[in-house]
């Protein structure tokens, strides 16, 4: 190994030699490396954006993933970690990158045609969620997009990484007691399993015992007045179950919640969930209180 490059030689494979090397990579290498990506998929922001914030908080890690430049110098592999790296902006940033140079350009073919492993997969492999981790996943997803203030799920949102997420499981283990619930939970509620999850959750924040009692009647009921809230979501999520084709507005049911929930803890009467009009966007978003 010579300035931490290994070089390769394949011959007995009837392969060209190839060298592999560990290397700061600077926002303007990056940059000029990008100039030979003439040939690949579609970029993915969503994803840029997540290795740029894992670099930004230090959250970057060598996970043995590469760049990868053909025989001919083309970039096949790792445009998405290069354009993080190029928007950095920190003076004297400089990111640890394995390069791999010299394979044959025709093998970007074969690059990416497994299963991705997600953040599910990822938990399960930790042996977190106790066999709910495609629950906690997507709750640690959701959690940590309402702590960027993302709180409407839809097409083109901030998505997190691995590394936020797990950031977060680790700062509210909370979110285990939660993902229990919503598991333990799943066919007493009219909701999908994800929305009774992070409503539990983000509920649970406000008050824990406040939270506790309110699902407990939202499942079994106990003598409420007749225009409590949870009765209007109680209407509103059997209402939406009857009706669905196909997949539930995750995003709405969660402002129904929420909604009813802030209407609880105000004690006021409400004999119906009313969304906000115009739609729900950030701006109106209903917050738990």
């Amino acid at each position: 190994m010579t300035d931490n490059i290994v070089s390769l030689s394949l011959d007995k494979y009837n392969l060209p030699s190839i060298t592999i090397e560990l290397k700061e990579v600077t926002p303007d290498q990056a940059r000029e490396w990008l100039l030979k990506n003439v040939k690949n998929r579609n970029l993915r922001k969503g994803i840029v954006g997540q290795y740029g914030r894992d670099m930004t908080t230090g959250n970057w890690a060598i996970n043995g993933s590469t760049v990868v430049f053909s025989d001919n110098d083309i970039l096949i592999d790792g445009q998405h970690r290069l354009h993080a790296v190029a928007a950095l902006t920190t003076p004297g940033a400089a990111v640890p990158l394995l390069i791999v140079r010299g394979v044959k350009e025709q093998v970007k073919r074969t690059i990416d045609s497994g299963t991705k492993r997600t953040m599910g997969d990822r938990l399960k492999i930790d042996d977190m969620g106790a066999g709910s981790s495609n629950v906690l996943a997507s709750l640690l997803r959701r959690a940590v997009m309402w702590e960027k203030g993302q709180f409407v799920n839809a097409g083109g949102v901030l998505s997190p990484s691995p590394a936020e997420m797990y950031g977060y499981l680790e700062d509210n283990p909370g979110v285990l007691w939660s993902t229990e619930f919503a598991s333990s939970n799943r066919r007493r509620i009219l909701a999908p399993i994800s929305v009774i999850a992070v409503a539990h959750w983000v509920t649970s924040t406000i008050s824990s015992s406040a939270a506790e009692w309110f699902f407990a009647q939202l499942i079994e009921p106990t003598e409420l007045p007749s225009g409590h809230a949870i009765h209007a979501l109680s209407r509103k999520l059997t209402a939406e179950a009857s009706q669905r084709i196909g997949r539930a507005n995750e995003t709405e049911m969660l402002a129904a919640f929420i909604i009813a929930w802030n209407h609880y803890r105000a004690g006021r009467s409400v004999s119906k969930i009313q969304m906000p009009k115009g739609g729900l966007k950030n701006s109106n978003f209903p917050l738990p209180k």
